[in-house]
């Protein structure tokens, strides 16, 4: 059996502070679940693998959004924006079912048994960005400018054959 589900939230929010000033605020949660994922690594054909092979992933990923715009005179704009995203994900071996976390068993051919020799993979990405944009309208001519900065940190661990493997 393979489960699936994914939701999305997102929210906005606008607020103008005067005539000259206005923020944007939004926020994205998307989490994602799936399981009884079967994988076909090893020379694994899909239908030979049992229950206890197939693996779990997760996502759960997040924004937030906050925009400043600053309207200066009759020909200029700034705009600033800064963001903030997560992305989390777990991709692991099936701990619903016993047998999940033994050691896999590998019987070429015939069945595939015990833990998904893939699993498990643990990421966390991030971003951090910062945006400041300048426009000036001189007659027909517009001019716009500005500069981007992105940081974005990761972690993973990435395993393979970690629970052992058995061939025969």
């Amino acid at each position: 059996p393979v489960f699936e589900g994914t939701s999305l939230y997102s929210l906005r929010l606008d607020h103008t502070l005067n005539s000259s000033n206005r923020l944007m605020l939004r926020a994205n949660v998307s989490p994602s679940t799936v399981n009884g994922i079967e994988v076909s690594g090893e020379v694994q054909p899909f239908g030979q693998n049992a229950y206890s092979r197939t693996s779990e992933q997760t996502y759960r990923d997040l924004a937030i959004v906050a925009q400043e715009t600053a309207i200066l005179g009759n020909n200029k704009v700034n705009e600033f924006r800064f963001q903030y995203a997560r992305r989390g994900l777990s991709y692991f071996y099936n701990t619903a079912v016993p047998g999940g976390a033994d050691p896999a068993i590998n019987i070429t051919g015939i069945a595939y048994f015990g833990r998904e020799p893939y699993s498990y993979i643990q990421r966390t990405e991030q971003r951090y960005q910062f945006t400041d944009n300048f426009s000036w309208t001189l007659g027909r001519h517009d001019t716009k400018f500005g500069a981007d900065f992105n940081y974005l940190p990761l972690d993973a661990i990435f395993t393979v054959n970690y629970g052992g493997v058995y061939d025969f």
